[in-house]
């Protein structure tokens, strides 16, 4: 042992001699890589829009002194009345074209002073790099243990394991609710779990009672793990996140946006990055490719500090480490090439945290602070400075029939494992107007202990679904669990109303739901109510007091009848055929809708902003992104009567009969005259059916496109007729004719219009003016970008800021 401690200096020290020796030659600072490459290493300024960070010279593998001659978290982050302690953290990041690896080493040296200057035992200094697998090979790339996680110093058996949970009654202090929502387990499991099925009541007494008893131990905080190192490796491709306590140097949110896709991920990164509170420390590395769909949210990081995001190209190879709301401390980049690129630095780091007497002797907040500790990207939940009052205060009542009519519905949340969504949604349904909150039931799938843990902290009640497979045929068995355990447990009710975990409710959605689900009874043509509009896209949704009827699938914030849970549940299969859709929502609209329709709003009262499995990119920038949302609660809604299917049918046929018609191509200048008062207009396109008797939609596809409305599917059409909101005082119905049951109102002096009839010159116009609505602004950034271009554009940038200060 003694000759391997020597031998291990003596390797240290000819280390320390190569690393200045390559540092006289100039070398890139603080990165490794096979290609050339553009790097930067902060000098601790603090970070604006306008600022870039300054380039300095950095030995390679030699941490900057200035990162050790101050402590993060204290000063920059929290600093008032707590406790803490200093430790030293190496991080290392490793990124190719196969992966990426981030690789975090911590020496606990706990001591009073939180600036003390704590240095790495010589034996902990052992060089680590990666291969393409992730595992252990030679070259110096950061500090670590080859073994992996190391033992406690102190003897004891602990690591990073989390403890089991303790058992026990509920404190007295826990905010009681009475449960207005049955908790049994579903009978007759079609499948063989396997794992024990989780009562929110059990689970929660046990969590709140375990951390009574972890308080009474430890006081205010378990502050710091006794494990010393933790590694990431991913092989996804994109840019991947990863958030780090900045207290116990321990990952707390690790997730990969695939940004080597164009569109609308990055808005998916963005939502993370907003919701990241200040102080964490954050890395961004990019696996394999992924730059060129950073498109906004580079912006954003721009803001946040780094000197690069702006400047990617689409095969950069980037690494960036800095603390939110604070400094850059080292980001290193190759603009083009399929090199490996490691970073590596280490950094003090303060256990330091502020604990008010009211967060001490408040259960609640106690437990949140703990939850915090070990999850990133909870946005306000987490917040040192404005954490929300735990429960939430009861949110504002409704008028009392509305408040009558919702007081029996039960509300369904479906959620995994995505908690980073879950609050984010369940903040937005328990703060809605005339939410009874006791109604809320979340069924969880592949839930999490952070998951239940969240719901014990806001209250919400919750249970497990049990189901087998992968992918999509996992969430068609799952969807089918939760409608059978909606329909055995809640019998009386007259309606459901489901909500997926990353679906953000409108102020006015009870509202909406609470004025509109008696006519799911009311009128046996509707299978549903949805609080997702089916064609109020952008420019397309003016007025929220309209209500319209059409045939639609159930989409994100619905409510369905029983009846129809039960007619579903006879039909539903557990193993649908291959040619069939194993998404529950089309399988629904497919087979068991028939010829019903649904209602949903002009102007939605839900809005989708998570990224899935089964997301399409495209379409949801496309359409959903930029939905617009009703921001106000209560809001009165038109004619709610003339919505039954004879009414409806008899109001728009009036409609058509008296609006002004519109011919020629859709895609002209000039197609809908500009109206200042309320205008209805009429436009025929060919619409014929195919052998089997089907319509065919060629026409329909090309008119709905002109407008910017949706076009591909039948799916919000009311007998074949769409209609288009293109100004708060301009309606326009497409009709298709004949197939339609309106299309014999077209005159038979008008000729339906035909894509296939178009000359030349309109059909060019057609293809451009779709294509500019489909691509918009499309371009890939930053095609022309080199490392010369970039450091003399840096170069200028720091000229510039140096003559204004």
């Amino acid at each position: 042992m003694g000759c391997t401690r020597i031998s291990l200096k003596v390797w240290l020290l000819v280390f320390a001699i190569h690393c200045y020796t390559r540092a006289a030659a100039s070398p890139p600072p603080n990165t490794r890589h096979k290609t050339p490459a553009a790097s930067v290493v902060s000098n601790l300024q603090d970070s604006s829009p306008e600022a870039v960070t300054e380039a300095a010279a950095m030995p390679v593998g030699v941490p900057p002194a200035s990162h050790l001659d101050k402590s993060y978290g204290e000063d920059d982050v929290t600093r008032g009345t707590g406790r803490g302690s200093t430790v030293l953290v190496g991080v290392a990041v490793w990124s190719g074209w196969h992966g990426s690896t981030l690789r975090i080493h911590r020496w606990n040296n706990r001591r009073n002073n939180v600036h003390a200057r704590a240095r790495p035992p010589e034996a902990d200094l052992e060089p680590v790099s990666r291969d393409d697998n992730g595992s252990s090979s030679g070259g110096v790339v950061g500090y670590g243990k080859r073994a992996g996680v190391q033992p406690p110093q102190d003897g004891s058996s602990r690591t990073n394991e989390p403890a089991p949970l303790a058992t026990g009654n509920s404190p007295s202090g826990r905010h009681q609710a009475t449960p207005a929502i049955s908790r049994k387990t579903p009978h007759g499991q079609l499948i063989k779990p396997k794992m024990k099925v989780v009562d929110s009541e059990e689970f929660c007494s046990a969590y709140l009672r375990g951390a009574v008893d972890t308080r009474k131990e430890v006081a205010p905080l378990r502050l710091m793990n006794d494990t010393p190192s933790s590694d990431k490796f991913t092989r996804d491709k994109g840019v991947v996140l990863y958030v780090i306590n900045q207290r116990t140097a321990q990952i707390i949110l690790h997730k990969v946006f695939p940004l080597g896709e164009y569109w609308a991920h990055w808005a998916d990164l963005q939502w993370h990055i907003q919701r990241i509170h200040t102080g964490r420390l954050v890395v961004l590395t990019v696996s394999s490719y992924g730059a060129s769909g950073l498109r906004k949210t580079a912006n954003i990081l721009a803001s946040l500090g780094s000197a690069f995001a702006l400047h990617l190209t689409m095969y950069a190879q980037w690494n960036w480490v800095f603390i939110k709301g604070g400094k850059t401390i080292s980001e290193t980049v190759i603009l083009n090439g399929k090199g490996s690129h490691h970073l590596h630095t280490a950094l003090h780091l303060t256990t330091w945290v502020k604990v008010s007497k009211e967060q001490e002797n408040s259960l609640l907040s106690y437990v949140r602070l703990n939850f915090c500790e070990k999850q990133g990207g909870m946005g306000d939940l987490c917040s040192e400075e404005n954490a929300p009052q735990l429960p939430f205060p009861p949110s504002p009542s409704l008028d009392e029939a509305t408040m009558k009519d919702l007081a029996g519905i039960p509300i369904i949340i479906t959620a995994g494992n995505r908690h980073q969504y879950l609050y984010y949604t369940l903040t937005s349904i328990l703060k809605a107007p005339g939410v009874h909150s006791q109604n809320i039931l979340a069924i969880l799938g592949d839930a999490t202990e952070a998951t239940m843990q969240l719901l014990c902290l806001l209250n919400v009640n919750f249970t497990t679904i049990l189901s087998e497979g992968e992918g999509n045929r996992k969430l068609f068995r799952y969807y089918r669990k939760v409608y059978d355990f909606v329909y055995r447990n809640f019998p009386n009710s007259v309606a459901a109303i489901f909500l997926d975990e990353d679906v953000k409710v409108s102020p006015d959605f009870f509202s909406f739901m609470g004025k509109t689900i008696r006519l799911l009874k009311e009128d046996p043509t509707l299978y549903c109510i949805n609080g997702f509009s089916a064609t109020g896209f952008s420019g397309l949704a003016h007025d929220p007091c309209v209500v319209l009827r059409a045939r639609v699938q159930v989409e994100w914030g619905y409510a369905i009848s029983l009846p129809f849970i039960k007619e579903a549940l006879n039909q539903w299969p557990l193993n649908p055929e291959e040619s069939d859709t194993l998404f529950y929502d089309e399988w629904l609209y497919r087979h068991v809708s028939g010829k019903r329709e649904c209602l949903f709003p002009e102007v939605s009262r839900t809005n989708h902003f998570g990224m899935g499995t089964n997301t399409n990119a495209y379409n949801t920038e496309a359409y959903f992104l930029s939905m617009p949302l009703v921001n106000i609660s209560n809001v009165p809604l038109k004619g709610l009567d003339s919505l039954i299917l004879p009414q409806y049918n008899s109001e728009l046929k009036r409609r058509i009969l008296t609006a002004t018609l519109l011919t020629g191509s859709p895609c002209r200048q000039n197609f809908i005259p500009i109206t200042t008062q309320p205008t209805d207009f009429v436009f025929y396109y060919s619409m014929t059916k195919d052998d089997n008797g089907n319509p065919i939609f060629l026409n329909f596809f090309y008119t709905a496109k002109c407008l910017n409305a949706w076009a591909l599917s039948d799916q919000g059409l009311h007998d074949l007729v769409l209609t288009v909101k293109t100004s708060p005082t301009t309606t326009v119905f497409l009709v298709g004719a004949p197939y339609s049951p309106y299309g014999h109102l077209c005159p038979t002096s008008v000729k339906p219009w035909n894509f296939n009839s178009l000359q030349d010159q309109e059909h060019e116009e057609l293809i451009e003016k779709i294509k500019h609505l489909e691509l918009g602004n499309y371009k890939i950034p930053n095609t022309s970008m080199n490392a010369d271009n970039l450091m003399e554009m840096l170069s200028n940038n720091n000229k510039k800021q140096k003559t204004q200060t």
